[in-house]
């Protein structure tokens, strides 16, 4: 018989690296090499180490790829390469391009290795002192356990058998006291205080002791596993650590809690990615929700940075949730019966075409000397995304550009050093009596939004040595006013618009859904497109908005009366639209997902019905709805602030001037013309009783 052949086991070329040999002195390999060695020294975390140098290896395997053999080869160009190359990487597991929280990891780990240089005097300047990053936020968890299922996971173990005892008591001192897989890898028996409830965590992350205290059930747990099964089990175990193998040996790593915590979760039917993670998030947040502070959750949790716990903050939001409840006009109507056992209709409304590629205006398809103004700005384009601005962004700088460009080039100005400040004065006075396609002046923030984009080329420019000065700094932008919505609906008339779907129809039941999200939560069509089955917590009665503006996540609380509709559709009218599996919440008639214009489409169609023909922010109407009336209500102007998603409250501000509710019985109770009604009446009176004037 043929010998089986094991297959042989990936190595990736950032591992293969290291076994090179390099005989230059100031060879960039044996410089890495001493850092990791000043590393050890300093007595740096093994997996602080192990991770820098498996990132810092990609850097090292593509400089030698690209013939970059010495450290004084290596420029911030370079290091703008080695960042395209990032940007086009792609993941081994899910075959996709890396995030870019992990292409600004492999960014940072190679600036500290050039910081070291500086200071080691290996070289002079540090190549990467003007890298930029991708802008991050602090992603907030997309899968969390509630109490429930946290039981329901619990009670999978089977606790007849020696194994299940010691998973429960793995998986009870996990959610009790939230330590990271790692750091009860490596707790031992001596680390435990049952009689105090405690347990000492010996260097955490970042190499820190800490006490965190031990529920009782968990404590229970514990004593039951080390007196039936270790002490049994386990006799001949000689090893200290706390929690063995069936063998009585220590496991081989933490990868294998890993494994046991995800097996039960499999068991309870629970799909929700995650595993011992999960119980830690699980234990963050019912702590906050019992009433405890933040700060006493940071020192559970090991965080040496508050930003980092205030995360559970935003996904603990009983606070909202109660203002939401007390506010919302919704909130107050009675429970509705809702329709049941709807077809879906022969015609479907509103469908969602496939996204189609953006396509390239003829201007820039012509073909230009280098370093001129056009493929000058196709280079800061590409700098834009490098830089992850979204692609929205970039697509509106790129109009602005052309703009611009299309200006000059008329008037044979071709070369940035050419611009000077009377060139862009006379640009601004151009669009200032440029028409739009309706025949109408541009307006200010129009104007605003183009200067600025021409701003921020030139000042590209100028960081890339094309130019020693920036033309546009000196240029004052217009002011801008202060807008507020234009239309603001009452109570009632918002209730009129939710009322005009025909919720006999499946297409009905799933406007009558998506109307009532817009008005519960106040959150934007694009979030509203984006939003998948799994953002919607029904048990925590919240929704959790991936990537918002400004790429920011949050969790907002959603009404009872939305829940229901959504519930509806979920299950009479969602399974009738599309019989395939699709993530994304709402769909089209064509069983694909809403593109944000559709959304706008089918809203304005309704609001047509309804009487109102305002040409933009059809979707904004319940959003401003939402707001002005909760603000009537009582609502603070901080809540009504986290549920929109604005990062400065002067952006909330304006519906302040739009409630004005309070205003006004202020002003009718201490305006001094009230104080003379009779005498103003009288004079009225009279007036009225004499002939009109005589035209003269």
């Amino acid at each position: 018989m043929p010998k089986k052949t094991t297959p042989t086991k990936y190595i990736s070329p950032s591992q293969k690296i290291w076994k090179k040999k390099d005989k230059r002195p100031n060879g960039i390999l044996n410089l890495a090499k001493q850092y990791f060695r000043w590393m050890e020294i300093q007595n740096y975390s093994v997996h602080t180490i192990k991770g820098y140098r498996y990132q810092l290896g990609w850097f090292l395997s593509w400089c030698h790829e690209s013939s970059f053999y010495q450290i004084h080869q290596i420029n911030k160009k370079i290091i703008e390469k080695y960042k395209i190359h990032l940007s086009q990487r792609t993941s081994k597991r899910k075959d996709s391009l890396i995030s870019t929280s992990a292409q600004n990891d492999f960014l940072s780990v190679v600036c500290g290795f050039f910081r070291w240089l500086v200071k080691q005097e290996y070289v002079l300047n540090n190549s990467c002192e003007e890298v930029s990053y991708y802008p991050s936020t602090k992603k907030l968890p997309r899968d969390t356990l509630n109490a429930e299922e946290v039981e329901h996971v619990l009670n999978q173990t089977d606790l007849t058998t020696a194994k299940g005892i010691r998973d429960r008591a793995i998986m009870e001192v996990l959610y009790s006291s939230g330590l990271r897989r790692g750091e009860l890898f490596h707790l031992c028996i001596q680390d435990l205080d049952l009689a105090r409830g405690l347990i000492l965590v010996i260097e955490g992350k970042g190499r820190k002791d800490r006490l965190v205290p031990l529920g009782e059930r968990a404590i229970k747990w514990l004593e039951k596993y080390l007196v039936e099964v270790r002490s049994r089990s386990m006799k001949k175990a000689s090893e200290n650590t706390l929690f063995l193998t069936m063998h009585g040996k220590a496991f081989a790593s933490p990868n294998r809690f890993t494994s046991i915590v995800r097996e039960y979760i499999n068991t309870a039917k629970i799909e929700k990615k995650g595993s011992c993670h999960l119980l830690r998030h699980a234990m963050a947040t019912g702590m906050l929700q019992g009433g405890a502070s933040i700060r006493h959750v940071q020192k559970c949790l090991g965080h040496s940075d508050l930003s980092s716990t205030e995360i559970y903050t935003k996904v603990t939001i009983p606070n909202l949730k109660q203002v939401h409840l007390e506010t919302h006009p919704a909130s107050q109507s009675e429970p509705e019966v809702i329709c049941q056992n709807q077809q879906k209709e022969n015609l479907p409304a509103f469908p969602a075409p496939e996204k189609q590629s953006e396509k390239i205006h003829p201007f820039w398809q012509e073909n230009t000397p280098n370093n001129t103004l056009k493929p000058l700005a196709e280079k800061f384009l590409e700098h834009m995304k490098l830089k992850g601005r979204s692609l929205k962004y970039i697509k509106i700088t790129r109009f602005y550009l052309r703009t611009f460009l299309q200006w000059c080039t008329e008037r044979e100005i071709h070369h940035p050093k050419l611009i000077d400040q009377r060139i862009l004065s006379l640009f601004e006075s151009f669009t200032y009596q440029r028409k739009n396609k309706k025949g109408q002046a541009l307006s200010v923030t129009v104007r605003k939004q183009q200067m600025i984009a021409i701003n921020l080329y030139f000042r590209y420019l100028v960081e890339q040595k094309h130019l020693s000065t920036n033309p546009a700094l000196n240029i004052e932008l217009p002011k801008s006013p202060i807008r507020i919505p234009r239309h603001v609906l009452t109570p009632e008339q918002v209730e009129e618009i939710l009322n005009l779907p025909n919720t006999k129809t499946t297409l009905g039941i799933r406007d009558r859904a998506i109307f009532e999200v817009f008005y519960s939560t106040g959150i934007r069509r694009t979030e509203l497109a984006n939003l998948i089955l799994k953002d919607i917590d029904f048990y925590n009665q919240t929704i959790l908005i991936r990537n918002g503006k400004g790429y920011k996540d949050r969790i907002i609380p959603i009404g009872e009366r939305a829940l229901q509709w959504l519930t509806e559709y979920l299950h009479q009218s969602r399974p009738l639209i599309s019989e395939r599996e699709q993530p994304h919440l709402f769909l089209s008639g064509r069983g694909k997902p809403f593109r944000p214009e559709s959304l706008s489409e089918l809203i304005m169609l309704y609001l047509k019905k309804f009487g109102l023909y305002s040409q933009r922010g059809a979707c904004h109407i319940f959003r401003h709805a939402m707001a002005t009336h909760m603000l009537s209500a009582g609502a603070e102007i901080r809540y009504i602030q986290e549920i929109l998603g604005h990062s400065k409250v002067s952006v909330t501000e304006i519906y302040t001037q739009v409630s004005i509710d309070q205003l006004k019985e202020v002003h009718n109770q201490t305006h001094p013309a009230k104080l003379y009604p009779t005498k103003t009446f009288e004079i009225i009176r009279e007036l009225e009783q004499l002939d009109p004037p005589r035209k003269s």
